[in-house]
């Protein structure tokens, strides 16, 4: 999913912090850009049991795009 958010840094360690949370982990992260426009790129791991929190909990950190 795509989520639009003010800082992006924060996202990513919110995003973690969830992932962990539940037992889960980030397989991979990249971020890029300057101060104006920062992106970053995450795939997290999370128990399948675990998912649709997770997802909600992403979702509510921003605007999702797509």
């Amino acid at each position: 999913m795509s989520v639009e958010v003010l800082d992006v840094p924060a996202a990513s360690a919110r995003v973690r912090a969830i992932a962990e949370g539940v037992g889960g982990f980030v397989e991979q992260l990249s971020s890029y850009g300057d101060d104006e426009f920062k992106q970053s790129s995450m795939t997290v791991r999370v128990p399948q049991d675990e998912f649709f929190s997770v997802f909600e909990q992403i979702k509510a950190l921003g605007n999702v795009q797509n």
